[in-house]
């Protein structure tokens, strides 16, 4: 069986999002963050450095429609949480 890598885009970088970032940048082999959304461009911009995400969006719709990643995280205060 072949390795397959999730591309995961992540919805929110501060504090959660970013642990979330960290977590699957460093520790999941099968999984690579490809996107991030978050009103903080700056935030967005040090965590897409951080984790080597080449689409960075304003709005989360951007992220969603078309779909770039396999899975998305929204880490926003919600009753979203993860979508896939």
């Amino acid at each position: 069986m072949r390795n397959r890598i999730i591309k995961i885009g992540v919805i929110g970088t501060g504090g959660m999002g970013g642990s979330h970032v960290s977590n699957i940048t460093n520790e999941v082999a099968s999984a690579h963050v490809v996107a991030l959304m978050d009103v903080d461009r700056a935030r967005m911009k040090e965590v897409a450095a951080q984790c080597g995400a080449t689409h960075t969006f304003a709005e989360c719709n951007e992220l969603i429609n078309p779909p770039r990643c396999r899975s998305s995280f929204d880490r926003r205060a919600g009753p979203l949480s993860c979508c896939a």
